[in-house]
């Protein structure tokens, strides 16, 4: 067939796919921009197949942390997958996806986060609202939203997730105690910020007992009543989500899981902060029976 036939761009894609999955990352750098090369010049740069391979070489990028190099190949991909395949189709969506996870490495939460979006509007598009791709864009946005401490934000995307992995695996997977776990503790730590300015505060009030100071003492309780309502709020929405989470995992996973270690630890500590000793001491002592 000659050195240029697609089926041979084909195998040399395969060969660079092997190589990839043995650690050879300079054998399947090569295989792959064989491949490209020879596709670029069987079909010129707009076609679908060279956005496959510069797909591929970003994947090996993105896997060597080489991220500017990651950034050019997906963005060269997606340019050609809109123009020739639509901009509503899966490899978009997870070009996009690669791409946002990408940015998010390097620190630019911003760009991660709209393109996340937009993967994440691709697949409902694609799939409805009820597929475990859509699962998984929900879950790396709500991610990328707690890494900016947008714990706001997060919620509702995490309360989605959970939703669609209900309608998925179940209301008693272990995926959907992962997730319900991730939504608890987001309340939790949302409840602990309020708990330590709380106590902050009433730090400060003890030096506002004099006279002059009565006003500053007056303001600073009503501060401090108001964080401390908060604050068990937060925990209260928390405590049942931990629970649930703890039963499903208890019935699917057993007690000797690893995921256990953080669900019995983050429990113990709620327990500990809304004056539920006994509770608290059982989780320690699950705690250490598992350790």
């Amino acid at each position: 067939l000659g050195p240029t036939h697609e089926d041979v761009a084909v195998v040399l894609t395969n060969l660079a796919n092997v190589f990839f999955e043995e650690n050879e990352p300079k054998l399947s750098e090569q295989y792959h921009t064989r491949a490209l090369n020879i596709r670029r010049q069987a079909h010129g740069e707009a076609d679908s197949s060279v956005a496959q391979s510069l797909y591929n070489l970003a994947v090996l990028y993105d896997d060597l942390l080489e991220h500017e190099k990651a950034i050019k190949n997906y963005e060269q991909a997606i340019r050609i997958w809109n123009e020739t395949i639509g901009p509503s189709h899966p490899y978009v969506a997870n070009a996009l996806n690669n791409l946002a996870n990408v940015f998010l490495a390097i620190g630019k939460l911003e760009v991660a986060e709209e393109l996340h979006i937009h993967s994440l509007a691709i697949r409902k598009l694609i799939y409805g609202t009820v597929h475990a791709e859509v699962a998984r864009s929900l879950i790396n946005l709500g991610a990328l939203y707690v890494k900016q401490n947008n714990y706001e934000k997060a919620k509702p995307v995490y309360a989605e997730a959970v939703t669609v992995a209900e309608q998925l695996f179940g209301p008693s997977h272990p995926q959907v105690a992962m997730l319900l776990y991730s939504l608890a503790n987001i309340y939790h730590i949302q409840g602990r910020m309020d708990r330590n300015e709380e106590e902050e505060l009433a730090t400060q009030k003890v030096s506002f007992s004099t006279s002059q100071n009565r006003d500053n003492a007056a303001e600073l309780n009503s501060q401090i009543s108001d964080l401390h309502n908060s604050s068990q709020a937060y925990f209260a929405k928390a405590l049942p989500l931990y629970e649930r989470a703890l039963e499903i995992l208890d019935n699917t996973i057993g007690s000797n899981h690893p995921a256990m270690t953080a669900m019995l630890t983050e429990l113990a500590l709620l327990y500990k902060s809304v004056g539920k000793t006994s509770e608290a001491e059982r989780m320690q002592v699950r705690l250490n029976k598992h350790h």
